[in-house]
């Protein structure tokens, strides 16, 4: 195998740039002039599909077994957002057990400053804030990731 930068660092740099997805984001909704809605978009669902990555990172590399992850995932309502997002994204269409195959994105205006907007993914009977689900999926990873003796550095 070739050596590549993407995979210098194996999962834990899979998880770095997840981080840095994330801080892009922080950073769009915190400056909304200088960032186009079209690239925050862009910004959100690209951090779900590399968050939804991090399992396959972390099982093609050896550090866990699949049914393992999954059980561990399985407590988290984000990762079954998460992967309706990133499948949806990659495959257009959902065919495997989604928790809501026609989830949505949408902008919610502030209509007392109109440079501000919230955007809001709706899933199921639930609608969760973008800023909230991606912070939330984010610690869903470090708690997972805390497992594994060779995340936490032990």
């Amino acid at each position: 195998m070739k050596s590549s930068a993407d995979r210098t660092g194996g999962w834990k740099n899979h998880f770095a740039r997840l981080t840095r997805w994330k801080q892009r984001i922080e950073k769009a909704f915190e400056n909304p002039t200088d960032y186009d809605f079209h690239d925050v978009n862009d910004f959100v669902l690209t951090y779900f599909v590399w968050c939804h990555s991090g399992r396959e990172w972390l099982i093609n590399s050896g550090v866990v077994r699949a049914k393992f992850l999954d059980m561990q995932l399985s407590r988290f309502v984000e990762w079954e957002v998460c992967r309706d997002i990133a499948n949806r994204q990659r495959h257009f269409e959902i065919n495997r057990k989604p928790r809501d195959k026609d989830w949505s994105i949408g902008r919610e205006y502030n209509p007392f400053n109109p440079e501000q907007h919230k955007l809001n993914i709706y899933s199921g009977d639930r609608i969760f804030y973008a800023l909230d689900l991606m912070e939330r999926s984010h610690r869903m990873w470090e708690e997972i990731s805390y497992s594994f003796d060779e995340f936490s550095g032990s």
